[in-house]
This record gives C-alpha cells, sequence and structure tokens, in this order.
C-alpha cells in the first residue's frame, strides 16, 4: 500500500520538536568593551551576570541567533550606532537561555511563557 502526502494536508507522521520560549530583556552597552546583563520581562528581576561579547558585529549574531525579529533588530543597530547602549526584548528558547548565563530552572517559573 502507498501512502501520498497531499498538498494542504500535514504529514503527522513526522513530529516536530516544540521549545517554551522565554520573553527577556537583554541590555547591551559598551564600557571598555562590549557587555550584555539579561533582565526578566518586568525589567527588576536580574537572571543572569553580566558577559562580555567581542564586538558590535558579535552581538548583533547573538541577538539573530536568540530569536530577535527583524524590527527589534533594526531598533538595537540605531540604539548601538546613537547611543552605544540599549535594551532588547527577545522570546528565547530555553534551550539557549545557557548563552546569556541563565542556569538553573529556579529562575524560569515566574518568567512569562509564550
Amino acid at each position: 500500500m502507498n501512502f501520498v502526502l497531499l498538498p494542504g494536508y500535514p504529514d503527522f507522521h513526522r513530529a516536530e520538536q516544540y521549545t517554551p520560549v522565554v520573553r527577556v530583556i537583554v541590555n547591551f552597552q559598551h564600557r571598555r568593551g562590549w557587555n550584555i546583563h539579561t533582565m526578566a520581562e518586568d525589567c527588576r528581576t536580574p537572571l543572569g551576570p553580566f558577559r562580555d561579547v567581542a564586538s558590535e558585529a558579535t552581538l548583533m549574531r547573538l541577538f539573530k541567533y536568540l530569536g530577535a525579529t527583524p524590527e527589534s533588530l533594526d531598533e538595537a543597530a540605531g540604539d548601538l550606532r546613537r547611543w552605544s547602549r540599549g535594551g532588547i526584548h527577545i522570546d528565547v528558547p530555553e534551550d539557549r537561555l545557557h548563552l546569556l548565563g541563565v542556569t538553573g530552572r529556579s529562575a524560569l517559573p515566574s518568567l512569562s511563557r509564550r
């Protein structure tokens, strides 16, 4: 027996993996080099330590990899040019939070998941 996938119908045999995302704010600044600091969406709860970033280009690549939208990337690039500091809201997949220094699930329950 042969099965044919019809256009417009999902393939139920192929499972897609879903990773929950966490909404965070990543603050960035240039002070003796580039560094970032991750905050919860409430703007008061620090989630990780300050982390050094090699360059402005690396900073933008990191934001893109973490899941920043094109609009937020454009806004962050403008902040970099104008003030060499700023913040960006990103819906980060939980499996990439370690890149920001966020460790342990104890900090995550209070965060807004989407």
